[in-house]
Protein backbone atom coordinates (compact mmCIF):
# COMPACT_ATOMS: atom_id res chain seq x y z
CA UNK A 1 0.00 0.00 0.00
CA UNK A 2 1.27 3.45 -0.86
CA UNK A 3 0.49 6.74 0.80
CA UNK A 4 0.06 9.72 -1.48
CA UNK A 5 -0.01 13.32 -0.26
CA UNK A 6 -2.93 15.36 -1.51
CA UNK A 7 -2.47 19.02 -2.45
CA UNK A 8 -4.34 19.93 0.74
CA UNK A 9 -1.61 18.21 2.77
CA UNK A 10 -3.73 15.25 3.83
CA UNK A 11 -2.51 11.70 3.27
CA UNK A 12 -4.50 9.34 1.09
CA UNK A 13 -3.98 5.57 0.98
CA UNK A 14 -3.64 4.12 -2.47
CA UNK A 15 -3.98 0.39 -3.07
CA UNK A 16 -1.62 -0.47 -5.88
CA UNK A 17 -0.12 -3.81 -6.67
CA UNK A 18 3.62 -3.59 -7.28
CA UNK A 19 4.74 -5.92 -10.06
CA UNK A 20 8.31 -7.16 -9.79
CA UNK A 21 10.57 -6.58 -12.79
CA UNK A 22 10.93 -10.27 -13.65
CA UNK A 23 7.15 -10.66 -13.98
CA UNK A 24 6.82 -7.44 -15.99
CA UNK A 25 9.55 -8.48 -18.43
CA UNK A 26 8.00 -11.95 -18.73
CA UNK A 27 4.70 -10.31 -19.66
CA UNK A 28 6.46 -8.16 -22.27
CA UNK A 29 8.27 -11.14 -23.78
CA UNK A 30 5.11 -13.24 -23.90
CA UNK A 31 3.08 -10.46 -25.52
CA UNK A 32 5.81 -9.91 -28.13
CA UNK A 33 5.78 -13.61 -28.96
CA UNK A 34 1.97 -13.77 -29.06
CA UNK A 35 1.66 -11.07 -31.73
CA UNK A 36 4.34 -12.53 -33.96
CA UNK A 37 6.68 -9.57 -33.74
CA UNK A 38 4.26 -6.96 -35.09
CA UNK A 39 4.62 -5.12 -31.78
CA UNK A 40 7.58 -4.69 -29.45
CA UNK A 41 6.64 -4.68 -25.77
CA UNK A 42 8.74 -3.24 -22.97
CA UNK A 43 8.20 -3.31 -19.22
CA UNK A 44 8.86 -0.02 -17.46
CA UNK A 45 9.44 -0.86 -13.77
CA UNK A 46 9.53 2.77 -12.63
CA UNK A 47 6.12 3.52 -14.10
CA UNK A 48 4.81 -0.01 -13.46
CA UNK A 49 3.42 -0.30 -16.98
CA UNK A 50 3.91 -1.98 -20.33
CA UNK A 51 4.69 0.02 -23.44
CA UNK A 52 4.04 -1.37 -26.93
CA UNK A 53 5.53 -0.02 -30.17
CA UNK A 54 3.97 -1.04 -33.48
CA UNK A 55 6.57 -2.31 -35.94
CA UNK A 56 4.56 -1.97 -39.14
CA UNK A 57 4.71 0.69 -41.80
CA UNK A 58 2.64 3.67 -40.64
CA UNK A 59 2.77 7.40 -41.43
CA UNK A 60 3.61 8.16 -37.79
CA UNK A 61 4.82 5.95 -34.93
CA UNK A 62 2.18 4.09 -32.92
CA UNK A 63 2.65 3.17 -29.28
CA UNK A 64 0.37 2.29 -26.40
CA UNK A 65 0.80 2.02 -22.62
CA UNK A 66 -1.09 -0.21 -20.19
CA UNK A 67 -0.77 -1.45 -16.60
CA UNK A 68 -1.65 -5.11 -17.29
CA UNK A 69 -1.29 -7.54 -20.21
CA UNK A 70 -5.08 -7.77 -20.46
CA UNK A 71 -5.38 -4.00 -20.79
CA UNK A 72 -2.55 -3.97 -23.36
CA UNK A 73 -4.18 -6.76 -25.35
CA UNK A 74 -7.35 -4.64 -25.63
CA UNK A 75 -5.38 -1.58 -26.71
CA UNK A 76 -3.45 -3.32 -29.46
CA UNK A 77 -6.64 -5.01 -30.70
CA UNK A 78 -8.23 -1.57 -30.94
CA UNK A 79 -5.30 -0.18 -32.95
CA UNK A 80 -5.24 -3.14 -35.32
CA UNK A 81 -9.01 -3.06 -35.79
CA UNK A 82 -8.84 0.65 -36.68
CA UNK A 83 -6.03 -0.07 -39.16
CA UNK A 84 -8.13 -2.86 -40.70
CA UNK A 85 -11.20 -0.63 -41.01
CA UNK A 86 -9.16 2.19 -42.54
CA UNK A 87 -7.54 -0.14 -45.07
CA UNK A 88 -10.90 -1.64 -45.99
CA UNK A 89 -12.45 1.81 -46.43
CA UNK A 90 -9.79 2.83 -48.96
CA UNK A 91 -9.90 -0.51 -50.78
CA UNK A 92 -6.55 -2.00 -49.72
CA UNK A 93 -6.44 -5.78 -49.31
CA UNK A 94 -5.75 -6.70 -45.70
CA UNK A 95 -5.44 -9.73 -43.45
CA UNK A 96 -6.65 -9.58 -39.86
CA UNK A 97 -3.45 -10.05 -37.85
CA UNK A 98 -5.01 -11.29 -34.60
CA UNK A 99 -6.20 -14.73 -35.64
CA UNK A 100 -8.11 -17.08 -33.33
CA UNK A 101 -5.04 -19.21 -32.58
CA UNK A 102 -3.28 -16.14 -31.17
CA UNK A 103 -6.18 -14.87 -29.10
CA UNK A 104 -6.97 -18.21 -27.42
CA UNK A 105 -3.65 -18.38 -25.56
CA UNK A 106 -3.28 -15.90 -22.71
CA UNK A 107 -0.66 -17.32 -20.35
CA UNK A 108 -0.59 -14.35 -17.96
CA UNK A 109 -4.09 -15.22 -16.70
CA UNK A 110 -2.61 -18.27 -14.95
CA UNK A 111 0.05 -16.05 -13.36
CA UNK A 112 -2.58 -13.91 -11.66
Amino acid sequence: MLIRRESSGTAKRVNRRIVNSAMGWAWAAELTQQVGGRWLFLWEPGGQHLTAFYGGDTPKPIYRKAKTPQEMWSRIHEVELNMLLTATAVGRPVRWPMDSATTQSVPWEAAG
